[in-house]
């Protein structure tokens, strides 16, 4: 569990550094339009721009500005992207259709199916309306797009059947990769289980040296005081002789003077 936070929260530095290199395209691609390489009306394109530039620097408002590590912080960033995404395939149409696969590969950052699913969804969905609103409006035409039929079967069908494939195959890796974070969680959590029982075991070491230690001590006192009774004894029993012999000998004189 604490390796995926870990790659979660690194995630998020990385989600929030991509942002902010395509931010810098997206000036810089601004800043081309403006000199006329490209034909997108200088209205529309300043309106994207703007609104572009801030949901880019999002992530980093609140990964590296604001320092926030809650799990929905992934959902907000992957998010922001769709909404981007959806705001391009309005604005910019045909220009940026390479861009429809943005917010799925920020998703696949995370080793996680279910967001990558869930970038998916918001994408599918978001460029499909985008799309049809771009029809509605004619923001950026696209000449071979002129009807709604030729919008939905040349367009937006081939599209979607594009970004579900996709959506399959980094599904899939974030699965597989998932499953060797796993594993190695496993390896890890059997090492510090190892290192613990270790420990433990030198610890139960240290204790029974100790107590041996002990005993060895407590016998050898006992040793010291059983030869210390016994030298008291056998002092008592040369005492018990000395007496008997001076009383034998009062005994003698009695009866001499007697």
């Amino acid at each position: 569990m604490e390796l995926l936070k870990q790659n979660e929260e690194q995630a998020n530095i990385v989600a929030a550094r991509v942002m902010r290199i395509t931010s810098a395209v997206f000036t810089l691609v601004y800043i081309l339009n403006l000199v006329g390489i490209f034909k997108v009306e200088n209205v529309i394109m300043t309106i994207t721009f703007i609104v572009g530039t801030i949901i880019l620097w999002l992530p980093t408002v609140l990964v590296n500005g604001m320092k926030i590590k809650h799990p929905s912080l992934k959902y907000i960033i992957v998010g922001s992207s769709a909404i981007l995404v959806t705001l391009l395939s309005v604005t910019l149409t045909y220009h940026v259709v390479a861009l429809y696969v943005f917010a799925i590969a920020l998703a696949a950052l995370y080793f996680s199916r279910r967001l990558t699913i869930f970038a998916a969804v918001l994408t599918i969905v978001g460029t499909t309306a985008g799309q049809l609103i771009a029809f509605f409006m004619q923001t950026t035409p696209d000449s071979n797009l002129d009807t709604l039929k030729r919008a939905a079967v040349y367009g937006i069908a081939p599209r979607v059947l594009i970004l579900v494939a996709l959506t399959a195959l980094f599904s899939m890796l974030s699965r597989r990769t998932a499953s060797m974070i796993g594993s190695l969680m496993s390896a890890e959590q059997q090492k510090k289980m190892r290192e613990k029982s270790l420990e433990v075991s030198q610890k139960l070491l240290e204790t029974v040296t100790e107590l041996d230690g002990i005993s060895s001590s407590s016998a050898e006192a006992n040793r010291s005081v059983a030869e210390e009774s016994s030298e008291v004894m056998r002092g008592s029993d040369r005492n018990t002789a000395k007496i008997t012999s001076v009383e034998e000998s009062m005994r003698v004189i009695s009866e001499n003077l007697a």
